[in-house]
């Protein structure tokens, strides 16, 4: 499975050393299915490269790996909020993280919960109706990294 990784640095290992912290998964190595949206991610950089790596599907039955899948739903979205303002101190116990790249449509749903106007069950309903652009791929460990291969980089 190829999967892409948009960036300003030039990389062919990914290191989890220099991810950032309060992303939608946590802290881990993004990224996509989905090349445009790879893309996107380095829009307006003065460096665009996008990474492909190859996924070495074959090799997960045989390790260790915890993959948590999330849909456009109510316990992603409570996910994906505590991970942005920094809530989830541990971090999740998962290596491989998969659900909706989210946009800045859910942001403003963010805002509503800030502000104590909705909650997340009311927000839910919202989410099945957004039209997200990708999935998104946040590896968190060494043993996730472990299986990807590095294919190409433009």
């Amino acid at each position: 499975m190829k999967l892409f990784h948009g960036t300003d640095k030039t990389f062919t290992v990914p290191d989890l050393n220099v991810a950032r912290a309060n992303t939608d998964f946590g802290k881990g190595f993004y990224l996509t299915e989905n090349e445009s949206a790879a893309q996107d991610w380095v829009r307006g950089r003065e460096v665009q490269n996008v990474n492909t790596y190859e996924l070495t599907l074959e090799e997960i039955p045989t390790c260790k790996i915890r993959i948590k899948r999330y849909e456009a739903d109510e316990q992603w979205a409570r996910f994906v909020y505590n991970n942005r303002k920094g809530k989830i101190k541990k971090g999740d116990s998962s290596d491989i993280v998969i659900g909706p790249i989210a946009d800045n449509g859910l942001n403003k749903l963010f805002d509503k919960i800030d502000r104590k106007e909705a909650s997340f069950e009311e927000i839910a309903p919202q989410l099945k109706l957004i039209k997200f652009k990708a999935l998104q791929f946040c590896f968190k460990t060494e043993a996730a990294i472990k299986l990807l291969e590095y294919a190409k980089g433009k």
